[in-house]
Parts: C-alpha cells; structure tokens; sequence
C-alpha cells in the first residue's frame, strides 16, 4: 500500500501534468488569437511568402515529354538498340557523364545538360506479325527542360545507332550472309528451269509417240510450288538487304508538356504553410512579450 505522503506527492504530479497542459493549450488559443488579431498583418506575410513561391517555381522550367518511334531490322534492332538506349539513361543519372554523352552523340554539352531523362520501349505488335515480320519498331522516350534541343537529339540518336560498332560490324555479317542466301537460291531456280525444261520436252516425246499422257514421276506442278517458294522467300531477303544498314523513323520527335498543376500547388501550399508559421512565431513573440 502507498504511503499518505506517497499519494499526496502521486497527487500533485498529475495536478502538475494537468495544469501544463491546461497553460500549453491556453498559450496555443492565445497565439492563434493574436494571430486572428493581427489577421492584416498575418495575411501580409503569407502572401509574401506565397508570390515567394511562385517566383521559384517559375525559376523552375517545365518538363517535357517526347517519343520517338524507329524502325529497324530485327536482327540488329531487337536486344542492341535497348542496350544502346540503356547505356544513354544509365550516364545521365550521374552529371559527371555529360561530357561523355556529348562525345556519344556529337552535341554539344548545354544541349545534353537539358536532357532529364531518355528510355527505350519495344512496340508491341500481335504475335502473328512479330514472328513473320523481319522488322522491329521501338520507341525512345525522353524527358528534356527545352524543345528546341529536340530535332538535334532526334538525329543524334539515329546517327548513335547506325554508327555503333556492333551494329557496323553485324551489317556486314548480315549483308554477307543474304548475298549468299541470295545466290543459292537463285541456283536452285536455274536448277529448277532446267528441270522443268527436261520433264516438259519429255512429257512432250512421250506424248507425240504413244498419244497417250503417261505419268512422271516429278510431277511440274510441285516444281513451280517450289519455285514459287523460292522467290517469295528471295523476295523477304531483298528486303532485310535494304533494311539490313537502316534505321527508319516511323514518327519524329512530338513534344508535350508534363502536367505541372501538382507542382504548382505544392510550391502554393508551401508558401501558405510557410507564411502561417512565420505569423504563429510572431504572435508567439508578442505573447511572451506580455508575460
């Protein structure tokens, strides 16, 4: 059991709790009086420090967003273009790397420092298209503080592309192996004239001695299936040659303002939170000032 003097002493530290809290709320009433009080004065400071806020975020360019969509072979365009694209987004995390990426796409580095952020996205096309077309689209995604900078970038990034040493090298392989495709099969279509010519004189001979269709056993019809194969599949070479070097752009650069209103209302909300703090300190000021 507590002692008299125990609980007399319990008693006056929760009196005690009691009554600083009871002081601290009437402090908080009477600050926030002098602050209504003084509502001309109070509302002064916040609109200083509101019109202080929207002068930096003035200071503060806008953002905007543009794509490019490329086209390209996919045998060069699938996995290397992303890497390339990857490589730009990983160095502009860092400000030192703005001369490097200048050296990288032959710009100058004011122009480069205006770039916030660049990123590669595959297009997606329909299951069907993507395993018969030999073509690859994608999109390269950027975030930059100037739109003026944006037909340089556009022909930067081409030129990155089409002048990288993978992609030199991998065109010559590729050019050697569709020459050689190529011509293979334009043999086996002489081969297959030829084989007609014969089976047609032979069928001809036959013909002519007996009056009587006899049977081949090849029959024409399969050769010009075959031939018919043949070129349409030399014809789908002919296009990965003229693709093989290229880089075509499907749509240029199109710039478009990042939605700024958020921001805006923060740099608001600030000065306001700001400019109300700043009037309770004061009015805190003037209340100690009277005690």
């Amino acid at each position: 059991m507590n002692t008299p003097s125990e609980e007399i002493e319990l008693k006056l530290i929760v009196k005690t709790i009691i009554k600083t809290i009871f002081n601290f709320i009437e402090t908080i009433v009477e600050i926030f009086k002098i602050t209504l009080i003084n509502y001309k004065k109070t509302l002064t400071i916040i609109l200083i420090t509101s019109l202080f806020s929207i002068g930096l975020y003035n200071l503060n360019k806008p953002t905007y967003r543009s794509e490019l969509i490329i086209e390209t072979n996919k045998r060069i365009g699938d996995q290397r273009s992303e890497m390339l694209i990857s490589s730009l987004s990983f160095l502009l995390k860092n400000d030192e790397n703005y001369h490097t990426i200048a050296k990288l796409l032959l710009m100058d580095e004011e122009s480069v420092k205006k770039i916030n952020s660049i990123q590669f996205q595959a297009v997606k096309i329909s299951d069907t298209l993507n395993v018969n077309n030999p073509l690859f689209p994608f999109k390269i995604i950027v975030n930059i503080a100037d739109i003026s900078i944006l037909p340089l970038l556009q022909e930067s990034l081409l030129n990155y592309l089409k002048n990288n040493k993978y992609v030199i090298e991998k065109e010559k392989i590729d050019l050697e192996y569709f020459e050689n495709y190529s011509c293979q099969i334009d043999k086996e279509l002489k081969s297959l004239d030829s084989l007609k010519s014969k089976i047609i004189g032979t069928l001809q001979t036959k013909q002519l001695n007996s009056g009587v269709n006899i049977n081949n056993p090849i029959d024409p019809v399969n050769i010009y299936l075959k031939e018919l194969e043949l070129y349409n599949l030399k014809y789908k070479i002919d296009i990965q040659k003229k693709m093989n070097n290229s880089f075509e752009i499907l749509q240029n650069f199109t710039a478009s303002v990042i939605s700024d209103t958020t921001s805006f209302n923060i740099y608001i909300l600030y000065g306001i939170s700001i400019g109300f703090a700043l009037s309770l300190i004061l009015a805190l000021y003037e209340f100690t000032k009277n005690i």
